[in-house]
């Protein structure tokens, strides 16, 4: 994810894309890898972050739904972690009564 050719527009479209087709996979290893790189975009590139913000909280929303793998669930509620340290509340207001319901179902589990 901290490649530098994924720094460049062209790149970066392509890999957010086919992750996006990924965490719709069944398998629920399939589903887990892609949950994974979008959190780790933190680490290689934030800026990323910062201008797909509202596409990667829509998937890792999605993946905290995910009733088959409790290993996906865990692995979104990490990459969530990643993300929301680096977004600020204007950012993510629109999603917050989406994300909150999940996160406390989570924490009740």
């Amino acid at each position: 994810m901290s490649d530098p050719m994924l720094r460049e527009k062209k790149f970066l479209k392509s890999v957010l894309h086919i992750l996006e087709e990924r965490s719709h996979d069944r398998n629920s290893i399939v589903h887990q890898m892609p949950v994974r790189g979008l959190g780790n975009l933190v680490y290689g590139v934030l800026e990323a972050v910062k201008k797909h913000k509202k596409f990667l909280l829509d998937i890792l929303i999605r993946a905290l739904n995910d009733t088959f793998s409790s290993e996906v669930i865990g692995e979104s509620m990490k990459a969530l972690a990643k993300v929301l340290k680096e977004v600020t509340e204007k950012d993510i207001a629109s999603s917050f009564r989406d994300l909150t319901p999940q996160i406390w179902t989570c924490f009740d589990n």
